[in-house]
């Protein structure tokens, strides 16, 4: 049996939540359904803000269909939203994306998905100013066999001060990337922008400008199946907490009946980088596709906020974790 299907046999156990509740659904005013989801979470000084993947199609068993009976382009929205110390939403909004459109090096119309995915946040030097790296093909090679882009890479990117616009934004360039790229996790180190690429083996780059260069390195871990999904956060004594999920597969018999699991861990790794602790296996709510783009530690320091989408994809959602509960689940 694969990597990829292995997982659907392994023990996956709920986490223990303090509480789990929807943040955000999302309908257009044409009524058109739109997929909510792979959330990103950061602390500010007045609360909290998360963002939001919003694309005009539902998920269903790990497959995008889309949300009107002709077919149609991806669009691919990214939602900010603004939350006060009680973790209520005081405000919401559609981030620009315009100076995406703009850099393109193929139109945007002949796009697969418009836009950014996956938008994982991260506090810049400057107070209250974030930037992002996501994924997106509007950077990519053009495919002439289909005439439409088939490849996906990473790009990097700034918000304007109030967050409502894309104000720079640069592919990210690597000499070993592969055709597809996706899940590069962003973490600040001091001032210095750090990115962990991957953790198998472990690779951490610095993406000056959008050129990356290998700032560690390790030698191959264990590890085949992680695949990266909330960026390192401060933990503890001098480490991180980031999170990835595991894929598994169980194949169907017929054409497009095959059913995607994505089951999750905690990782904790120090300063070098070295892996400390993981935890095992678990699911947010349910099993099927969840997945999760961020998450921090609440202003007290005693909980874990963790946004993530469930299968069916109507929903973010946002659950709370004791630390105590992390921390078990690291030492099992």
């Amino acid at each position: 049996m694969s990597n990829s299907s292995s997982i659907r046999w392994m023990i996956v156990t709920l986490i223990e939540a303090l509480w789990d509740r929807p943040v955000r659904s999302w309908n257009d005013p044409k009524g058109v359904f739109f997929n909510v989801g792979n959330g990103s979470i950061n602390r500010t000084a007045e609360g909290y803000v998360l963002t939001n993947r919003i694309q005009n199609h539902y998920t269903s068993l790990g497959r995008h269909h889309p949300s009107q009976k002709e077919k149609i382009q991806t669009i691919s929205y990214v939602q900010w939203i603004n939350m006060d110390m009680d973790l209520h939403i005081v405000g919401s909004h559609l981030i620009d994306q315009s100076l995406l459109y703009q850099k393109s090096v193929r139109p945007v119309d002949r796009q697969l998905i418009i836009g950014l995915e996956d938008m994982r946040l991260f506090e810049t030097n400057l107070p209250g100013a974030y930037g992002f790296i996501a994924s997106t093909g509007h950077f990519e090679e053009w495919d002439v066999t289909s005439n439409q882009n088939q490849f996906w890479g990473q790009c990097l990117g700034t918000l304007t001060n109030d967050q409502r616009k894309v104000n720079w934004v640069v592919p990210l360039q690597y000499e070993h990337r592969r055709i597809m790229e996706k899940n590069w996790l962003p973490f600040m180190v001091g001032n210095e922008l750090r990115v962990l690429y991957e953790s198998n083996p472990m690779t951490i780059l610095a993406p000056a400008n959008g050129v990356c260069e290998i700032v560690h390195k390790r030698e191959k871990n264990d590890l085949p199946t992680f695949r990266g999904s909330g960026s390192p956060i401060p933990y503890g004594a001098s480490r991180f907490l980031y999170t990835i999920h595991e894929q598994g597969v169980l194949w169907g018999d017929l054409p497009l009946t095959d059913r995607y699991f994505y089951s999750h861990r905690f990782v904790e790794m120090d300063q070098d980088y070295q892996i400390t602790r993981i935890s095992p296996l678990f699911n947010f709510r349910e099993e099927g596709v969840e997945y999760t783009c961020g998450h921090c530690l609440s202003h007290d320091g005693t909980t874990l906020l963790i946004p993530y989408s469930s299968s069916n994809g109507t929903d973010s959602n946002l659950m709370a974790v004791a630390v105590k509960t992390v921390e078990k689940m690291l030492d099992a």
